[in-house]
């Protein structure tokens, strides 16, 4: 490349200018390679829209306590479910294996809350919101194949990180509710919205793939 740079700006200097311009014309341009993204939308809204769905069925049908139980485990299927396509183990492995994982999420998750709780206050439940879309994230890339797993993880923790405040503020203003008693008294909500946005997380890093192309080149 630098021999075809250097031999195109010594004839360009012997050349006049007119057979210059033609030299020009003549020369393939070589561009760069260029980042491309490629996004499956449908499969993301499904992905999304499935784990929205489960986790409002589990606390309407099981009630609170046995739903928050309950809901991260069938949030866990829904997102294995629906990209079986993507799946690079045995299917029912990679379900059993996904609810085996997703109960020491759960604990651990759990037990970061309770002794942050007393550190850091309500901010323990942003931080450990932030511990459980990760670890999730991670369960699932160990049997579903990542079109992006880095920018999939980010998006993952961003999202599991706008959860709390995403509650906060749908209490205040449309419930006109505390906060911090709605919470503890009411918790499907914030459930419901977490595993929301944790799906689209996780969904965004199965769909979306950033590839190099090289541009054509243009003679």
């Amino acid at each position: 490349m630098a021999n075809d740079v250097y031999l195109f700006a010594l004839l360009s200097w012997k050349l006049p200018r007119k057979e210059k311009a033609e030299f020009c014309l003549a020369m393939p341009l070589r561009a760069s390679n260029k980042l491309y993204m490629t996004v499956d939308l449908k499969r993301i809204v499904l992905t999304t829209t499935a784990s929205f769905m489960v986790a409002t069925l589990v606390f309407h049908f099981d009630g609170q306590d046995q739903g928050a139980f309950l809901s991260p485990f069938l949030f866990s299927i829904a997102v294995i479910l629906t990209n079986l396509d993507r799946i690079v183990i045995n299917k029912f492995i990679a379900i059993a294996l996904g609810l085996i994982l997703t109960l020491p999420v759960f604990f651990i998750t759990m037990l970061s809350a309770i002794g942050l709780s007393s550190v850091m206050g309500m901010g323990s439940i942003i931080v450990c919101s932030i511990l459980a879309g990760t670890l999730m994230f991670l369960v699932n890339s160990i049997f579903i194949r990542m079109g992006s797993f880095k920018m999939g993880l980010a998006i993952t923790m961003v999202a599991s990180l706008c959860a709390f405040p995403l509650v906060e503020q749908m209490k205040k203003h449309n419930l006109g509710l505390n906060i911090t008693t709605v919470l503890a008294t009411d918790p499907s909500l914030f459930f419901i919205s977490w595993q929301t946005l944790v799906g689209l997380g996780i969904s965004i890093g199965i769909w979306a793939k950033a590839e190099k192309k090289p541009a054509p080149n243009i003679v």
